[in-house]
Order: C-alpha cells, then structure tokens, then sequence
C-alpha cells in the first residue's frame, strides 16, 4: 500500500531518537514534517508504547522536586522542562508535594497577630492596607485566614431587641402604607387579610382619607389596574380612576364608625400584630 511504502522510505531510528528527546509523538510530527499517526504507527514498529501509561518523562522525580525547591512555583519548573503545569501539579501530588492555594507561602509577610489587633481596635482595611503597604483586599483576606472575624459578623454584636434597629420582628412597610392599612382595618371593624392590598384613587400615598381607598383581594388586581392606568394616560385618554379601580375589582370601604386619628397617632405595629387572628372574610361589594 502507498501509506506502508512512504513509512518504509522514513528513517525509523530517528523518528525513535526524536521521541526519546521531545517526548510526544505530537512533537516529534511537528519537528519531522510527518503525521502523528506516522509517528505512531512507527513508534508501535520498533515496540516503544504509547499512549496512555507510555510517555517518555523528561525529568526524573528527584530531578523534579529539586527544581521545585528551587524555583518553588510549578509554572517555572514546567518551563525549565517543556512541560505542562498540569502535568508537573499531577506529579507533585503523586510525590506528595500539594500545590494550590494555602500551601505557599504568602508574598507579603505581615504580621498578623499585629494587624489583626489594630482592626479589632477599630481601623478600617483601607487605613491598615495604607500602613503596610498593601492593598486592602489583601488585609481582608489574610485577615479571614488569620481567623479573625470581621467586625460586621462578631457574635458581641447587639441582635434582636437588643440592636439599635430592631423593629418588633414585625414586617416593615413605610408609614404612609401602614396608615392606609390602620384606616381600612377601622373602617371594616377587623384586621386586613395578609393578602388584601389597599389602592390610593389619586395615586397619592399621604391622603389616606376612607373615600380615598379601594380594597383589593390580589396583588394581581392591583398590579393590571396600574398597567391600564399608565397606558390610557400614555395615550392621552381621560380617565375615571374611581370606576377603573372598582371595575377591575376593587371594593370601597365602609365609613368609619368615629373620626379616625392621624396614624402617628397609633402603634404602627398594632395592625400587624392583629393579623395573627383568624382571616376575616372579603366585605361584600
């Protein structure tokens, strides 16, 4: 055959010689001008096996680790060979040298035990990566393998009632939301269902006057009564909010059986803390 005629005519002692120099059939086509699988197929004639398990090593083991200690980096040991990195990591493990983050030794020395006082003290990263030249990431992630804490996540750190900004554990909406509730809740003579939303007819948060609030069973009605609001005034159209909000399910509130007082006025958790009884049922329309 042609392909066996052309493998003949090549000198197999030095394609032999090559592998043994470069170490990869790959190279060895690449020096030679051949096919790799030429290369193989005259590497497996004279009974050199390749392929897995069969890789001629350029370097020894104790060849290997001295170079290690030396340069201490497995990039520039793979360089000094013609290796891979990957190839050097594999085999410093196998050797049981491991390699990666944690094992070497940090490129600045700090003193940590000093660094970590002087942050606990209450300097901030940047002010401590200033002092030593560093950056401040630097100092907060030598600070987390020191083990020192960060001072946001201290467990001397107030929780609960005893934070500064503890709020009652109860969920939090902003003022004006909360007054609209507290008015509806006295309109209707019990606590809103968690899932009742209350619509504000001209759109304004501060006006929680009864005649100024529709109640809702979904968020859902709320949310598509908007969407139609904004696109009828995108295209210039007179619109009826009051029967917009009770045509897409809203429901008027009641009057209130006395004068109601401001909400500033009342525990603004009060409400909330009411939810916890049985869910009344929707008013009738």
């Amino acid at each position: 055959m042609p392909y066996n005629n052309s493998m003949n005519r090549i000198d197999h002692q030095a394609v032999v010689a090559a592998y043994r120099r470069l170490g990869t059939q790959a190279r060895v086509a690449a020096e030679l001008g051949l096919h790799q699988s030429t290369v193989s197929d005259i590497l497996r004639a004279n009974g050199i096996r390749i392929g897995k398990g069969g890789y001629q090593r350029r370097c020894s083991d104790e060849e290997l680790l001295a170079a290690f200690a030396e340069l201490q980096n497995q990039h520039r040991v793979a360089e000094r060979f013609g290796l891979a990195p990957a190839s050097v990591s594999y085999r410093m493990r196998r050797l049981g040298v491991h390699l990666g983050r944690g094992k070497r030794a940090p490129v600045h020395a700090l003193p940590m035990d000093e660094v970590a006082r002087r942050y606990l003290a209450g300097e901030s990263t940047l002010d401590l990566g200033a002092a030593y030249g560093v950056d401040d990431e630097v100092i907060r992630r030598r600070l987390r393998t020191h083990g020192t804490v960060r001072r946001g996540l201290m467990e001397s750190r107030p929780r609960g009632p005893k934070n500064s900004q503890w709020k009652g554990g109860a969920r939090q909406v902003h003022w004006y939301r909360r007054e609209s509730y507290e008015v509806a809740a006295i309109c209707l003579g019990h606590p809103l269902h968690p899932d009742w939303v209350i619509h504000h007819i001209d759109e304004h948060p501060n006006n929680n006057d009864p005649d100024n609030l529709v109640l809702f069973a979904s968020r859902r009605d709320h949310t598509l009564l908007h969407q139609r609001l904004q696109h009828l005034r995108r295209r210039g159209q007179p619109v009826d909010a009051t029967l917009m909000a009770l045509e897409a399910g809203g429901l008027r509130l009641p009057p209130p059986p006395a004068p109601i007082v401001s909400g500033r006025d009342i525990d603004p958790l009060a409400l909330f803390e009411r939810l916890a009884s049985p869910r009344p049922a929707l008013p009738a329309s």
